[in-house]
């Protein structure tokens, strides 16, 4: 045991709590992409049902359904992303913002793009901090 420390007692600072600003760069990006991609993909269910009697309406809600289920990919990625699953995240939101270009809201894509851009830092950075950690020290005896 170390002088100043109480037995059972959590550290007030832990470092690797911290987040790089990479981090919190990828999931703002996630985040508004997701909340948009939710509202686009609730705005064309509707107006797909609303205009279902024309064959128009298909086609919306078509495109609404893709829509939601871009969003809970975008979803799954925050979590990988959570978990440090860097690389599959970073596959993931290519993927997902391609589908997202092409099949739902423009916007939505290129948020997506703007993240899976921010991931090569964040893995170098990463890479960069188990490397210069240390092995924990041997308990004092």
């Amino acid at each position: 045991m170390t002088s100043g420390t109480i037995p059972g007692s959590q550290p007030i600072y832990n470092p690797t709590d911290i987040k790089p600003p990479e981090y919190q760069s990828i999931m703002t990006l996630l985040k508004w992409s997701g909340i948009l991609e939710l509202i686009i993909g609730i705005l064309e269910v509707i107006f797909g049902l609303i205009t279902l009697v024309l064959i128009v309406g298909i086609v919306y809600i078509i495109l609404g359904a893709v829509s939601l289920f871009v969003y809970t990919r975008i979803n799954n990625i925050k979590k990988m992303v959570d978990q440090k699953q860097y690389t599959q995240a970073k596959t993931s939101t290519l993927l997902w913002g391609i589908v997202a270009l092409l099949f739902s809201f423009l916007i939505t894509g290129i948020l997506m793009i703007l993240a899976y851009t921010k991931f090569d830092a964040l893995i170098t950075k990463e890479q960069q901090m188990a490397f210069t950690q240390s092995p924990p020290s041997p308990p004092v005896q």
